[in-house]
Order: C-alpha cells, then structure tokens, then sequence
C-alpha cells in the first residue's frame, strides 16, 4: 500500500529545507510497468490495491519506457472534475466511457529499469523520475513540480488544494502515515469517516435518502451528515444501503463539539475504492474542538 501523508498539525514552523509539491484532487493509484515483450504492461493499483487498469484505458496508448517501474501518481480528469474520475475508476472495460480523458500527475518513483529505489532519499528518487519521463511524448503524462522555496511553494500552492511538505533525505515508507509527508491544505480540513446507518428524508425527500450516520474507524459516533448529496445519490444510496453500509465517506466540517460529533458536516464524497476512515484519535488531532 501507498505512503501516506501526515496532518499540518505535524508541520514545524520552519519548512526550511523541505520541499513543497502542489496537491491535487486525483484519485490515488501505483503504476507497475513491467515488459511484455516489445511493449510494457501497464497496471494500476489504487490505494486498497485494487486492480483499476481496465478502467484507465489510456495507459495502454501511452509508451511507457521499456523495463520495469513503478509510479506513485494521481488521477485526474482533463475537465479537472474530481467526479469524473470517480465515475471511471471501477468500470470494466466494456463500460468505460471515454468523453473525458484521464491524465497522471506522477509525483514519485519506487522503482527505476528493474532497480529498487524506495530506500533512497526523495531527491535521489525525484532525479530518476525526470529520467524515466523525459523519453514520454505525451500529454496525458506530467511530473508535479516540487519548488525548495517556501514563498514560492506556497504561491503555487494557493492556486491547488494545497501543498504536500516532504523531507527530500527521506525514504519512501510503504503503507504508513509519515512526518516524511505533510499536508498542507488551503480548503478547510476533511475526514474520512464511516456509514454507519441510513435514515429516510421527510417532506421533499420522502422516499429516499434523508441522511448518513457516521462513526470513526473504532466505532465513535461522530453524528450524521445529510448535506453535500446530489438528488441522484440519495437515490442511489438508498436503493443500495446494503451496499454503502459500512463504507468510507469524506465529509468536511468545522469543529468537534463537546459530544464529540463533526458540527455541520458536509458530504465530498465516497472513499469506496482509495480511502478507509479515519480513527477517533485522528480526527482529534486534525479536527478541533469547541
């Protein structure tokens, strides 16, 4: 599994020396290049590990370098619609609708031409990743800049989600939340959290879904949210409660109160395929209290 980035609470007051990489809304994936033949193989896998490959059928078009790699990238659409992609990641390939071509922001490598690389300091990985890409013409492909001045990163920042701080000296630690990683968010911060119940709507929402109960990953209750769904995902999630139930969803939110519910959370979006909720503990250190 994929290396995961620390809240801004871990962020020290001096980011001398760490590098600032934009953050963007994409749908997490790891690319495996291997050979086949005269042409690479190309497959993604998304955060749970899942096998997406057929449905990103762009990977097959584009000509990776010959060898074996793998990118940690995200996905995202060419309308810049994080819905978009969420749509396509799941499909078989018989039901992949190309309307909106998806695009790879890669932002590391953990192995270059066969050779294990996940051990080495980000620089050293940053440098062969340049290396691999240079020899790929396509559009659909691009690198995240990563900028060594703070003002400036923080400039670039503003016009994404955010930045991402990493230590450039540090490894790639598989499957971990690490201070190597830090997130730095320009909106306000979200949480992924847990379907615990479905309760009917009144009035204009009779007959459908009125709102989600959630909980932390260990069971706390944390209260329900009921705004931020489409007319068409009310409809969907209650036709398939027994599908959602129990799944990861990202709500936005102000504070903790002193029940310890998320006040006035708002529904982003379901994590199903590239996310897990988030523990009680977490939520404290990234959610304040009233």
């Amino acid at each position: 599994k994929p290396m995961l980035a620390k809240s801004d609470s871990h962020l020290p007051d001096d980011v001398t020396g760490l590098w600032g990489q934009p953050k963007i809304d994409g749908y997490r994936v790891l690319l495996h290049v291997r050979p086949k033949g005269a042409e690479p193989r190309v497959s993604a896998f998304t955060r749970r590990m899942n096998d997406v490959t057929e449905s990103l059928p762009e990977l097959e078009e584009i000509s990776f370098p010959a060898g074996e790699y793998i990118f940690d990238a995200e996905v995202i659409g060419a309308d810049g619609m994080y819905n978009t992609v969420s749509k396509r990641i799941g499909r078989k390939a018989e039901n992949v609708e190309r309307e909106t071509e998806m695009h790879f922001a890669i932002f590391d490598m953990l192995v270059h031409a066969g050779e294990e690389i996940f051990e080495q300091a980000y620089r050293y990985r940053f440098k062969k990743l340049d290396s691999a890409l240079i020899s790929i013409d396509d559009d659909r492909i691009g690198r995240l800049p990563v900028f060594e001045n703070p003002d400036e990163a923080r400039d670039v920042g503003r016009k994404y989600e955010g930045l991402i701080w990493k230590d450039p000296d540090a490894p790639y630690e598989f499957d971990k939340r690490s201070t190597n990683w830090i997130k730095e968010k320009n909106t306000e911060e979200t949480l992924d959290v847990e379907a615990t119940d479905f309760i009917a709507g009144e009035g204009r929402l009779d007959g459908t879904l009125g709102k989600v109960k959630i909980a932390s990953a260990d069971g706390e209750p944390l209260g329900h949210t009921g705004s931020g769904f489409t007319d068409a995902m009310r409809d969907e999630v209650w036709e398939n409660r027994d599908e959602y139930l129990g799944e990861p969803l990202e709500v936005s939110g102000e504070a903790l109160d002193s029940q310890g519910s998320i006040r006035f959370p708002i529904f982003q979006r379901w994590r199903s395929d590239d996310g897990e909720a988030d523990t009680f503990e977490r939520i404290e250190e990234i959610m304040p209290s009233t």
